[in-house]
């Protein structure tokens, strides 16, 4: 393997460990949560029957993200009128007087079907909204490594750079589609 191959898979490599990507870059819908006709959650006069939360298939703990949740109606719709505010649990904000501690969020405000948390977390349980969880996937934030540490033992075991990287790339998109090997493929 040439000198500059192996700067490649060096750069490449620290750069992804000092600067991970976050799983929670790209927004895709998860299935919503089964609807439970004792457990409807109301808020000013309107109904949800589920609700389904937009974010990546993956969650890590501990990584700020973005999350949209959804107030959907029986067809699996969304609701619009729907409106107020709704119990939810799992999700965390960092405390701005102390950034170690973590505040729980007990609430989502929804205005027209839809509520957006910014900058909230998950620690260790799986997000719920009214008491029905979501089906998130949540890994914890180291699983974020894997890849890059992936492609560097692979590059030096086999000194083969185009398969050490495009197993990495590859355990990276099956970590991102929540270990479906057909999604990652794709």
């Amino acid at each position: 393997m040439s000198g500059r191959a192996q700067a490649v898979i060096f750069l490449f490599s620290v750069s992804c460990v000092l600067f991970p990507v976050s799983f929670a870059q790209s927004p895709t819908a998860l299935p919503a949560a089964p609807a439970l006709p004792s457990s409807r959650a109301q808020a000013e006069g309107s109904e949800a029957e589920g609700f389904a939360l937009e974010s990546p298939p993956v969650l890590l703990t501990r990584a700020p993200t973005t999350v949209t949740l959804r107030a959907l109606n029986a067809e699996g719709k969304l609701e619009e009128v729907f409106s107020g505010a709704v119990p939810v649990s799992g999700f965390y904000r960092r405390d701005p007087e102390n950034p170690r501690e973590h505040m729980p969020i007990t609430e989502a405000v929804f205005e027209r079907g839809k509520a957006v948390l910014e900058g909230v977390m998950v620690m260790h349980e799986a997000p719920a909204v009214a008491g029905r969880p979501l089906g998130a996937r949540v890994f914890p934030g180291w699983v974020s490594i894997l890849p890059p540490l992936v492609a560097i033992a692979l590059a030096i075991a086999f000194r083969q750079v185009l398969i050490a990287l495009v197993s990495g790339v590859f355990l990276g998109a099956l970590l991102i589609n929540g270990l479906d090997p057909l999604s990652a493929f794709l």
